[in-house]
C-alpha cells in the first residue's frame, strides 16, 4: 500500500506513525494578493490571502530526510499539475506575514480535484497558527516570520500575542476575512517556548521531550547513545467523505539525534612477569558509529472546531522498531 492510500483511509492514524513534513510553499507558488500593513510595530509585515487558482495543490507523500528534522514523510505540494494527493495548501512567508486560506463551503461530492478533502500547512517551528470562521467555511492562517535574518523587523514582545495584535488591526481595517479569532495554536504548544514566545503553563513540551529521552534509553538501552531532541509542529485538516465539516490537527513531533553503537572485538594482550608470559583475548566493546535523526510524532491534538486531544497511538509506540 502507497503511503498516499494509508493515509487517505485512515489520516489520523498515519500521523501517529509517520511524522509530516510539509514544505514552506507549494512549487509554483507566488503571493498576488498581498498588502503592507503599515507602519510602528508592524512594518515590513504583510496580510495575504491565497487566491482561488493557489489553493488546491497536488501532494507527494514520500519517506525522505530533511537536514534538520532528519527522517520524516516528506509532504511535497505542487500547483504546477501532476499527480499525487489533492489538498488545500497554506503556505508561509518568510518575510513575516499572516498569510490567510478560506476553504469554500462546497458540494463535498465534487470532485477532490476541485474541492479536496484533505489541507495542511507549511511546517511550524515557531509560527502561530489561527482559525475563523465555521466548521463548513473555515478560515486558518499562518503568522510567521524569519525576523532580522532576512532583513525585516522581527515580532515585539510575546511572539503569538503580536500575531494576534497583527490580525486585530487587519481586521479593524477590513484586509481579508473580516470576524473574531475563533482558535490559536500558540508556539509554546508544539515546541519548547523560547525567549520571544514564552507562554506561561506550556512547558509540558520539554517535559515530553525528556520522556522521549527517557523511553529511547529504556528501549534500547546501549544499542545508541541519546545527543539531543527537538519538538516541532504540523497542522492538517480532514474532511470525512460526503460531508461539509472540516477537522483540524496539531501533529507535535520530535526530532531524536542519536549515534549508533556498534558491539565490536578487541584484542587485549596481557604481559606479566617481566614480559615472560603473555595472555591474548578477545572482549566486547562499543564503539560509536555515525551520527542520525529521525523525526517520530508525540502527539496528536484536534485544534479547531473546539479543543481536544484526538491520539491515535500510544504515545511512545511509535518509537519501536525505528
Amino acid at each position: 500500500m502507497s503511503l498516499q492510500t494509508e493515509f487517505e483511509n485512515a489520516p489520523k492514524e498515519f500521523a501517529g506513525k509517520h511524522a509530516f513534513y510539509p514544505a514552506d510553499q507549494a512549487t509554483g507558488y507566488a503571493p498576488v494578493n498581498e498588502t503592507v500593513i503599515g507602519g510602528g510595530r508592524f512594518k515590513g509585515f504583510r496580510h495575504t490571502v491565497v487566491n482561488q487558482a493557489q489553493k488546491v495543490a497536488r501532494v507527494d507523500l514520500a519517506k525522505g530526510a530533511d537536514r534538520v528534522r532528519g527522517e520524516v514523510c516528506l509532504v511535497n505540494p505542487s500547483l504546477n499539475g501532476g499527480v499525487g494527493l489533492p489538498v488545500y495548501f497554506l503556505p508561509w512567508d518568510h518575510r513575516g506575514a499572516a498569510v490567510e486560506l478560506t476553504i469554500p463551503n462546497r458540494t463535498p461530492t465534487l470532485a477532490n480535484t476541485v474541492h479536496p478533502r484533505f489541507f495542511f500547512t507549511a511546517v511550524l517551528s515557531g509560527c502561530s497558527i489561527m482559525f475563523k470562521g465555521t466548521a463548513q467555511n473555515p478560515t486558518i492562517y499562518h503568522c510567521g516570520t524569519g525576523g532580522t535574518g532576512h532583513g525585516e523587523t522581527p515580532t515585539t514582545g510575546n511572539a503569538n500575542d503580536f500575531f494576534v495584535d497583527l490580525l486585530t488591526r487587519c481586521n479593524d481595517v477590513h484586509l481579508g476575512t473580516v470576524g473574531a479569532i475563533a482558535s490559536q495554536v500558540r508556539s509554546g504548544q508544539y515546541m519548547v517556548p523560547n525567549a520571544r514566545s514564552q507562554d506561561a503553563g506550556l512547558n509540558r513540551i520539554a517535559t515530553l521531550e525528556t520522556e522521549v529521552d527517557t523511553a529511547m534509553k529504556a528501549l534500547y538501552k546501549n544499542r545508541l547513545k541519546m545527543v539531543a531532541t527537538s519538538s516541532w509542529g504540523v497542522i492538517f485538516g480532514v474532511r470525512a467523505a460526503n460531508t461539509r465539516d472540516w477537522k483540524f490537527y496539531m501533529q507535535t513531533n520530535v526530532t531524536i539525534q542519536y549515534f549508533d553503537m556498534k558491539e565490536v572485538l578487541d584484542t587485549v594482550v596481557k604481559t606479566r612477569l617481566c614480559g615472560l608470559i603473555k595472555k591474548t583475548t578477545q572482549v566486547k566493546t562499543m564503539q560509536q558509529g555515525d551520527l542520525k535523526s529521525i523525526a517520530k510524532p508525540m502527539e496528536l491534538t484536534k485544534v479547531f472546531p473546539g479543543v481536544g486531544v484526538a491520539k491515535a497511538t500510544s504515545t511512545w509506540k511509535s518509537l519501536r522498531g525505528f
